[in-house]
């Protein structure tokens, strides 16, 4: 594919027509072989036109007849369609040799109205971006194609489709400027500045943007760009290339992509919308979760606080029973105090005449003991005896007055010690 695809170039810029639809009618055997429809298709296109440029009525005629359904002649008939809120007349139109014919076949309005009902029947974004890419890329005739779309602000590439490598990616969401080895980043810049439609038929040595760096290093054969407006908005941008043929992009194949795009623009605005309802949702619902689950914790915590509670109000409970309990014994304590120190006042009151009481009847006693060795023998016997027995009995009665006077004054004693404060 290479070797053609070079071969292609050089006789394009030599101008041998018919050498290089002799390439390009190779170059389509050699896709159909691999099953590659759509890239043979824009070869043989391409081949169509550059006979038509030779003049070589034989080629062209062996092409129609080997491919009748390319090249099948129908007569011009108009249909008027409304997508999106926008009349668009088709003609479906192709005598052999006009211009509309040369790049491709012709506007079929049942592939016009099939591609519609796909379109706008997918809700899911991820699954209408895929059948987007897939549509559009067999409709352009193209065999890379890309979907850049607006995002709070910022143009994002969205959706890829390359029928080289078989691959397609969606949502990847990647700003396209910094792809500059994937897409023209230039050509998206000003399309989203002027909006407007870039065709390119030969984009490295035709049109505006033949200096720009991507084109100069990966050489697109040919490239289209188209602006894609909702409600009077450019809201995405479709870029195709065709790395395989030059003109791939034919004004029938234009038209068909910009009639689709009315309807590309209002489903991918409803995906969308749909996207960010479900994504909302989803997003009420996790926080509906999240709320039960913190009422259930704050539930948990009341009931836990409360138990906490009630326990410490039983410990409260428990310490006012001890503290009154204590009270109590203090009451009684500072009552034993009191009659502690009523007790000592009073023994120490009582203290001081006992001692003179005591002091007194020894000192009587002492007295009476030289009274008797001193008192004189009286002649009269029966008055000493008298006096002897007297003073006898007041002996007596003045030791069991010293006696118990000892006696109280112990007892006295004892109140002292007991009234005395003691440490601890």
């Amino acid at each position: 594919m290479k070797y053609y695809d070079l071969s292609i170039e050089q006789a394009h810029h030599s101008h041998f027509y018919l050498e290089e639809g002799i390439c390009s009618e190779r170059a389509a055997l050699h896709s159909e072989n691999q099953c590659n429809k759509f890239v043979a298709e824009s070869y043989l296109s391409h081949a169509y036109g550059c006979y038509s440029h030779a003049e070589a009525t034989a080629k062209l005629s062996q092409l129609k007849s080997k491919y009748p359904s390319l090249f099948t002649e129908r007569k011009r008939k108009k249909y008027t369609i409304s997508l999106s809120d926008t009349q668009t007349t088709i003609e479906n139109v192709h005598p052999p040799g006009d211009d509309t014919t040369k790049g491709g076949t012709s506007l079929d309005l049942a592939a016009v109205m099939q591609a519609t009902t796909i379109i706008s029947g997918a809700i899911h974004l991820e699954t209408l971006l895929k059948e987007l890419m897939k549509i559009t890329i067999e409709s352009a005739g193209a065999d890379r194609a890309f979907l850049i779309l607006e995002v709070n602000g910022r143009w994002l590439i969205q959706a890829e489709k390359d029928l080289n490598k078989n691959h397609s990616i969606v949502l990847q969401g990647i700003p396209f400027e910094k792809e500059v080895d994937l897409i023209s980043a230039i050509i998206i810049q000003y399309v989203i500045r002027t909006k407007q439609t870039v065709v390119l038929n030969d984009a490295v040595h035709m049109g505006m943007f033949t200096e720009d760096p991507y084109i100069n290093k990966h050489k697109p054969k040919s490239i289209l760009c188209l602006p894609v407006n909702h409600q009077g908005r450019l809201t995405s941008i479709l870029y195709f290339e065709n790395n395989h043929a030059y003109d791939a992009f034919t004004s029938h194949r234009l038209d068909l992509l910009q009639l689709l795009s009315g309807q590309i623009a209002t489903s991918i605005e409803n995906a969308t919308l749909y996207s960010n309802l479900k994504s909302a949702s989803d997003n009420l619902k996790f926080f509906n979760k999240q709320l039960e689950e913190y009422n259930r914790n704050l539930e948990n915590k009341v009931i836990d606080r409360t138990k906490e509670l009630q326990l410490k109000n039983e410990q409260l409970g428990q310490t006012l029973s001890t503290l009154k309990s204590i009270q109590k014994q203090v009451i009684q304590q500072e009552k034993l105090a009191a009659l502690g120190s009523l007790t000592h006042g009073i023994a120490h009151e009582i203290k001081n005449p006992l001692n003179f009481i005591n002091n007194f009847s020894s000192l009587s006693v002492e007295l009476l003991d030289d009274l008797c060795l001193l008192y004189p023998q009286s002649k009269d016997e029966l008055k000493n005896f008298e006096i002897q027995n007297l003073l006898s009995n007041l002996k007596t009665n003045l030791q069991k007055i010293h006696e118990h006077s000892l006696r109280i004054d112990g007892i006295v004693v004892s109140m002292l010690k007991h009234s005395k404060d003691s440490k601890g």
